[in-house]
């Protein structure tokens, strides 16, 4: 009688968690969330030469100045840097630093630490190594290294979620002045708006060959004003640049003219790079 008893306890209990699962599935807890954030900088000289600074010790302390915001959003913070790309790499964007992690523990290094000198470590060693890798160039493909910094924010996600982690928030942040002289469609778009703008004229209707930039996550843009004018048609106001952008991206855009910084020093050898679009 008491074993017969013993089962059905068994069983109603296996009973009610099974439908307890059921009505409240498992989630993920919040330290597996991770916030996720793709840096495309344009690489061009022309902008390093706009501030008189190297471009490599330029946009290298805009890269930590921006991930330096990011770091208290989240325990865990994971960070791709993309370049813009030349003929060498097909107009193909190469990759600065690729995805790394900040986590921070309870000890760096077998020593306590706070987080504030764990995260001034990790900002160091990200201009280092975004300093051994940046090769300035002549021409900026952004459309190009800006599709394939969504695509790569996506595989990330993806390949987080099969690890068993989530992105509890998705960033991509240009970091450019957005004077696109690779695409044929844009580059001829920012002429077209630019032109319209100084005369007065309505701006032209948007063409269909325009490509269309889709996007998963917020998307910042800051550098606006690091142009400097070089020997081609591309010398267009902000307002032109912005409209025709706004039209590329599939959702709202944040534009800045300037992209914070992380104080460091400038590299020993460091000399502005020639060269202007």
């Amino acid at each position: 009688m008491v074993r017969w008893f013993l089962i059905l306890f068994l069983g109603a209990f296996a009973t009610l968690s099974m439908l307890s699962c059921q009505q409240n599935p498992p989630t993920l807890s919040a330290s597996r969330a991770v916030v996720s954030l793709a840096l495309v900088v344009d690489v061009s000289a022309s902008s390093g030469n706009a501030t008189k600074t190297s471009i490599a010790d330029l946009r290298c302390s805009e890269v930590a100045g921006i991930v330096q915001q990011h770091l208290p959003e989240s325990k865990r913070l994971d960070v791709l840097v993309l370049a813009t790309g030349s003929k060498a790499t097909a107009q193909e964007p190469r990759i600065l630093v690729p995805w790394l992690r900040f986590a921070p523990t309870f000890k760096q290094f077998g020593q306590a630490a706070s987080k504030e000198v764990q995260a001034a470590t990790f900002l160091t060693a990200l201009v280092e190594r975004c300093r051994r890798t940046l090769i300035p160039e002549n021409s900026s493909p952004i459309v190009s290294a800006v599709g394939r910094g969504a695509l790569s924010l996506t595989s990330h996600c993806a390949e987080l979620t099969n690890h068993r982690e989530v992105c509890s928030a998705r960033h991509l942040v240009l970091v450019s002045d957005l004077r696109e002289n690779v695409q044929s469609g844009t580059r001829e778009r920012l002429v077209a708006v630019s032109k319209a703008l100084r005369l007065g004229n309505p701006v032209p209707m948007r063409p269909g060959a325009l490509p269309t930039i889709s996007l998963a996550g917020n998307l910042s843009v800051c550098g606006l004003s690091e142009h400097v004018a070089g020997n081609d048609d591309l010398t267009a106001s902000p307002e032109a640049v912005v409209l025709v952008w706004r039209e590329l991206f599939d959702r709202d855009v944040v534009f800045e003219a300037t992209c914070p910084r992380f104080s460091v020093s400038p590299t020993p050898d460091a000399k502005t790079s020639g060269g202007r679009r």
